[in-house]
């Protein structure tokens, strides 16, 4: 759901669990460890956490918005297919968000193309790559 942040205005992410995953003692563990990993992990490639908390008795977690649509529409919107220089670029920033994570114990089990945000600029600029969940994750301590 889009909002707009009201202290700075800025738009913003929420995230909140459906009603019929939220009455789920696993499901809302599993959305209370993102919401945790969310707030930990502040990097370029990662969707910024902003807040969270509970609101009529529904838990939300809000995040930076970033305009743009998920790795795979952007492949294809460009009919399936990425460059060369698109590809390696994209793989390079996701990469530095996991290496960022693991070295802070957290291990992303689910990560595809669906789970990474890509804002694809105007001209010759190669898109850049945002991580925005965490919804399975787990510790190198585990």
């Amino acid at each position: 759901m889009l909002a707009r942040d009201q202290k700075s205005g800025r738009p913003v992410a929420i995230k909140t669990l459906l009603p019929e995953c939220a009455v789920s003692d696993k499901a809302m563990r599993c959305f209370l460890r993102e919401i945790d990993v969310a707030a930990e992990l502040k990097h370029s490639n990662i969707v910024e956490f902003v807040d969270r908390g509970t609101h009529n008795g529904v838990v939300y977690l809000v995040t930076e918005f970033v305009e743009g649509g998920d790795a795979a529409k952007l492949a294809d919107a460009r009919g399936g297919q990425l460059s060369c220089s698109e590809t390696v670029s994209i793989v390079s920033q996701a990469l530095d968000a996991l290496s960022f994570a693991h070295s802070l114990g957290f291990i992303h089990r689910t990560l595809k193309p669906r789970t990474s945000w890509s804002a694809a600029p105007g001209g010759n600029s190669p898109p850049s790559l945002r991580i925005l969940a965490w919804p399975r994750v787990s510790s190198s301590q585990e």
